[in-house]
């Protein structure tokens, strides 16, 4: 494999590569074929050598963080995968924190509950690295990360420079960001936040408030517990001792509607569906309830994958499994939904090493 390396790409690598490294052990799917190349940058500056190195070979460079929002091809994929180790973390003064991408976020919300540091307490059990986080918008519970970073410090790969990123410039909306819409281009190396010291966090989230509401004057470690124990009642905290831990967590985004949109849904499903007010005439609807309203109750096998036991929302895979498999089920839920509703479901993972960068869709 070495000499083929050599007779491919001639130009040595700046930093050490490994090749066709698995990819199924470093995603919380465990699925897909593996990397081409790989490599563990420990610096900025080797990052940026090692993905300029990776554009003149012709190797697409690709970021791998915690593994938990991603589907891998079968077939593995044809490039540079990068797994940098930007650990740093430092509190500053008036609450603002800086941390590196790599830094693991469950471990960031723990420790800015324990200094009392108020803004991502809701956020806490989520799986993945802090780098991630600006790319979705992550959010639960009534909080996201728009609220509180400040900005993001990332490589520009169009202007070949490093350039900071302000939260309004992220473009943040729902489970988005200009990130996210400029797939690719930034790659994210540090980030700040500014969190707050005050009193109790406004409860946002009704399932949230009834398990809180009856304590007396809950410490943020106590919120955030609350918060990690019911995202493991729907198996959404990784843990290999659960059997519906093979996800990716929340593989579809809820839905936004029209007021008239949600009648129709209402008609179609011959009850009220559950909905959150975002604007006079916009409405957000679980995905979750149109999945199993559309004929998919949790638990729900299809061949070696299926929809987790506690939670709709899940896409699960069971020994034996394959990437396609899953894509397959995932498709055919949601075009379940569209024929029961005429409702277009989103898948929130990125897809890496298929033919198509949107696998789901049938149609051009």
């Amino acid at each position: 494999m070495g000499n083929e390396q050599n007779s491919t790409h001639r130009e040595t690598p700046p930093i050490h590569l490994e090749e066709y490294v698995a990819l199924a052990p470093r995603t919380t799917l465990g699925l897909g074929g593996p990397a081409r190349f790989y490599a563990e940058p420990t610096t900025e500056e080797e990052l940026i050598a090692v993905v300029a190195w990776a554009e003149r070979a012709g190797l697409p460079p690709l970021l791998l963080g915690g593994g938990s929002n991603l589907v891998v091809a079968d077939e593995g994929v044809h490039g540079l995968i990068l797994k940098p180790r930007l650990n740093g973390l430092s509190f500053c003064d008036e609450g603002i924190i800086e941390v590196g991408a790599s830094y693991p976020w469950d471990k960031l919300t723990k420790e800015c509950a324990q200094r009392d540091l108020q803004g991502i307490e809701c956020l806490g059990g989520i799986p993945g690295s802090v780098g991630a986080t600006p790319v979705q918008n992550v959010g639960a519970y009534g909080q996201e990360v728009a609220d509180t970073i400040l900005e993001v410090r990332a490589y520009d790969r169009k202007t070949k420079a490093i350039t900071t990123i302000s939260n309004r410039d992220c473009e943040f909306s729902y489970r988005s960001s200009r990130l996210k819409k400029e797939a690719g281009r930034f790659f994210v190396l540090k980030e700040k936040f500014r969190l707050l010291h005050q009193g109790r966090p406004e409860i946002r989230n009704g399932e949230l408030a009834q398990r809180l509401n009856s304590a007396e004057n809950p410490s943020l470690e106590e919120f955030r517990a609350t918060v990690v124990q019911l995202r493991k009642r729907k198996s959404m905290v990784y843990d290999p001792r659960d059997p519906n831990h093979r996800s990716a967590g929340s593989f579809f985004t809820n839905v936004e509607v029209t007021k008239e949109q949600l009648e129709e849904i209402k008609k179609r499903a011959e009850s009220e569906p559950p909905h959150f007010v975002l604007a006079e005439d916009r409405f957000k609807v679980p995905s979750a309830w149109l999945i199993e309203k559309a004929g998919f109750p949790r638990g729900t096998q299809w061949g070696n994958v299926g929809l987790s036991t506690v939670h709709a929302l899940a896409l699960v895979a069971r020994n034996g499994a394959t990437s396609q498999e899953l894509v397959d089920f995932a498709r055919k839920v949601k075009e379940g939904v569209f024929s029961k509703f005429m409702i277009k479901i989103e898948p929130e993972p990125q897809f890496w090493g298929f033919s198509s960068p949107r696998p789901l869709e049938t149609g051009p």
